[in-house]
């Protein structure tokens, strides 16, 4: 199966499943992902907080993720434009940012939850309109109101699994979830990968991360200083070992345009932006990790998932259609580096651009085959593998490995994605053509 996965603009790529979910199709590697983690510690997603004493409002952020190559970049406006910052990273969609008005963002990855106030509504349009969709609000709106006017104008189907987060330098902020709207101004606020909406007793919401920052708040009177949010922060940073973690963590300051970046969960480094003075500099973009290269853990976990990331896209390379034995040599290279979890989704995208773009099925076969060795618990890579036999004429091959992938389909206890491949299975099966 070819798998769909949403890099949807202002998202924390680490989803964490509070609810029954019977709509994930496009979700099934990070569901795979997700039980992986959890075997490893008590669940990892994103947090985020906001605190308002008289007229100062503090947010922090924490990006919980495994891919190291982070990035903070500076766009300014043009015309009525806001000028604003943005985090995230190599691909460059923003997952937080600050505008020139004080308003922040933040969003998180999230269970399905249906959208249906959709008619009469404007589409966002392309997947490029859809990753710029929470630029255009930083750059056009200053308050969460504003914000929620621009939001009731767009179907919003797009953000089906997603939640987001603004706040304004009132501090007033907005939760948009599905068709709920919500403004609230307390004074202190969290919230992590679950549904106000859905919620009925915050103390319920099973994600400890975020029951230490509830924990960190009742004990300790709330204030505004640069040391109280990082604490907070801190209460609520995610640890994944070799896998990542929390990989920066952002402090706005919402009244100065100030910017205090940490890094890897190290709260006793930080690294200063005036959002005014660097928008003065132009359009510019910095390697997070460059800015904190004392950080010797951090820096050999980028080291070291950079270079099993170079060593699969060598894979990705139509000129290997000519040269089988290179083929060979760079596929036994990809599993000398012994790939993760976090690379199955990675290989399995060469596989279909083989199979789709480059129009080699052979070679599709032995990326998808590659990804059956490495990671023979997916129920994915061979339901792609099964995929590729099929379009190659081999039918007994396929429905081997469509049996597979339903069998360790079974396990992962998804109904839609099992009957899916229960009605391919059994055309499959019926089929009369040899």
């Amino acid at each position: 199966m070819e798998e769909k996965v949403e890099m949807q603009a202002g998202i924390c790529q680490q989803p964490y499943l509070v609810k029954k979910n019977t709509q994930m199709k496009t979700k099934l590697f990070f569901c795979t992902v997700l039980s992986f983690l959890l075997s490893i510690q008590n669940g990892s997603a994103c947090s985020m907080f906001k605190i308002t004493k008289g007229s100062k409002t503090m947010v922090g952020n924490n990006e919980d993720y495994w891919n190291p190559n982070t990035r903070i970049w500076f766009e300014k406006g043009a015309g009525s434009k806001f000028g604003a910052m943005y985090v995230g990273f190599d691909n460059l969609y923003p997952q937080g940012g600050m505008n020139e008005a004080g308003l922040v963002f933040d969003g998180f990855s999230m269970d399905y939850l249906a959208v249906v106030d959709t008619v009469g509504k404007k589409s966002i349009g392309t997947d490029e309109d859809l990753f710029s969709f929470t630029k255009t609000i930083l750059q056009t709106c200053s308050k969460v109101t504003e914000v929620k006017d621009f939001l009731l104008k767009y179907n919003l189907e797009s953000f089906h699994s997603s939640l987001f987060f603004f706040v304004d330098k009132s501090g007033q902020y907005l939760i948009m979830e599905g068709d709920s709207l919500i403004v609230g101004n307390d004074p202190t606020y969290i919230q992590s990968n679950f549904y106000p909406s859905c919620t009925k007793d915050a103390n319920k919401v099973n994600i400890d991360f975020y029951q230490k920052g509830r924990k960190y708040l009742k004990e300790n009177t709330a204030d505004t200083s640069l040391a109280y949010c990082t604490n907070m922060m801190n209460a609520m940073h995610q640890d994944f070992g070799k896998y990542g973690g929390s990989l920066y963590t952002t402090i706005y300051d919402l009244e100065s345009g100030k910017i205090y970046l940490y890094y890897h969960f190290d709260y006793e480094t930080v690294v200063t932006f005036d959002l005014n003075e660097e928008l003065k500099k132009g359009n510019t973009s910095i390697n997070i990790p460059e800015l904190f290269p004392k950080n010797a853990i951090a820096q050999k976990q980028l080291e070291q998932y950079n270079k099993i990331g170079a060593s699969i896209q060598f894979l990705d390379n139509p000129s290997l259609s000519n040269d089988s034995i290179k083929l060979q040599a760079l596929i036994a290279q990809v599993i000398k580096t012994k790939p993760d979890f976090r690379f199955e989704s990675e290989i399995n995208a060469i596989g279909y651009k083989w199979l789709r773009e480059y129009n080699n099925v052979e070679i599709a076969i032995q990326v998808f085959k590659l990804n059956v060795q490495l990671f023979p618990k997916s129920s994915n890579v061979f339901d792609s593998l099964g995929e590729a036999y099929l379009k190659n004429g081999q039918k007994k091959e396929a429905i081997v490995n469509y049996k597979k992938s339903l069998k360790l389909e079974k396990k992962n206890s998804n109904p839609d994605i099992q009957r899916e491949k229960l009605k391919k299975l059994f055309e499959l099966e019926n089929d009369k053509m040899e």
